[in-house]
């Protein structure tokens, strides 16, 4: 067939193209469609990317981010997936259902290449993660068939408001204010994993909430637009075919031009938790936005200081958002490095998932 597997760290237009025109999601549940591919791909640190091409013809692309500043002192290369997009033809199949030599072939290449530990280099301890809903089983397939295993759940909270106001106390960063709320994020993540800086000050906007002349809460805000293609459920059905259409209620939510606040490297000091309400609807209203979406890990305190303070709003409650997977695949680790792993709360990055 000609089918060949190359790795590369050039960004090319078949590629933009193709990853731009993916649909992520499984079919019958929450599909939606990345905009501003290009914009996102131009922006990430160290890409490495995994094409399959038959002749000059693009068919798959995976992509491999590697991450420098998480847990440095344990030697260990760190590469996110941010994509893995291929055509129908070459996804895996159900289980019972026989694989064509050529699938079992590619599915071996990619794995050859992250047994390796590094895309440069041999014999490097390495750990390759991803984020994958719970119910989508064709992306629980193909993780499981390249020896990813689920590690930490997560989950999607949606903030909305009908008319955004920006407080007083809610300020644009300054430039002397950035090395402090950089210190302050170090420590309130310095119990989880997966923290990685690399996106902070340098993709979107810092926003912090000031009591006199202290920063007490602060977030990182990226305008995000989604086409949402499908939405699972009754509550699904009335938020894509009828609120579209209701007067008010339309402001929060437009599946073919579905834009949030994507939140991230959130700081809050002990005793404000309850503040973050108007720190978020503040920044929907600095970015002319009614909607904010942030991440967590089930079990961390960031989730629940999230889920019991903050009011998030009327999409919230309407429609249950797909809980996730981290899913990880070690390379080289030795049992107290997995465990650690497995054991501690993860950072979950709005970059990685928009």
């Amino acid at each position: 067939m000609g089918l060949t597997l190359e790795v590369s760290r050039k960004v090319t237009r078949d590629i933009i193209d193709l990853l731009s025109d993916t649909v992520y999601g499984t079919p019958g549940k929450t599909r939606f469609q990345h905009t501003g591919v290009e914009n996102k791909i131009k922006k990430l640190p160290h890409p490495y990317f995994i094409t399959l091409k038959k002749e000059s013809r693009l068919l798959g692309v995976a992509n491999y981010n590697l991450k420098e500043d998480i847990y440095p002192s344990l030697s260990i290369n760190h590469f996110y997936i941010r994509y893995f997009s291929f055509f129908e033809a070459f996804r895996i199949q159900k289980p019972g259902k026989k694989r064509s030599n050529t699938r079992n072939k590619i599915k071996e290449d990619i794995i050859s290449f992250m047994e390796k530990g590094s895309f440069e280099e041999e014999n490097q301890k390495a750990l390759y993660f991803a984020y994958i809903e719970m119910e989508n089983e064709r992306s629980k397939m193909m993780v499981s068939s390249l020896g990813f295993i689920p590690i930490r759940e997560l989950s999607t909270s949606l903030f909305s408001r009908f008319f955004p106001k920006i407080d007083k106390k809610v300020k644009e960063i300054t430039p002397e204010q950035k090395p402090l709320i950089k210190k302050k994020l170090e420590e309130f993540y310095k119990g989880y994993t997966f923290f990685d800086p690399a996106y902070l000050f340098g993709n979107g906007n810092y926003y912090v909430l000031m009591e006199g002349d202290e920063i007490v809460a602060g977030v990182q805000a990226t305008k995000t637009t989604w086409v949402v293609k499908e939405l699972p459920g009754w509550d699904g059905k009335i938020l894509f075919y009828l609120l579209p259409y209701v007067p008010l209620v339309s402001r929060v939510f437009n599946p073919r031009d579905y834009s949030f606040a994507s939140l991230e490297y959130l700081y809050v000091k002990s005793g404000y938790e309850k503040s973050l309400n108007v720190l978020f609807e503040s920044v929907c209203a600095f970015q002319g936005l009614n909607n904010a979406m942030i991440w967590a890990d089930n079990k961390s305190l960031l989730y629940n200081t999230l889920r019991q303070n903050v009011n998030f709003g009327i999409l919230d409650k309407l429609h249950k958002t797909v809980p996730g997977h981290v899913v990880v695949k070690y390379t080289g680790l030795n049992k107290y490095e997995k465990v650690l792993f497995e054991n501690t709360p993860a950072y979950i990055s709005a970059f990685d998932l928009t």
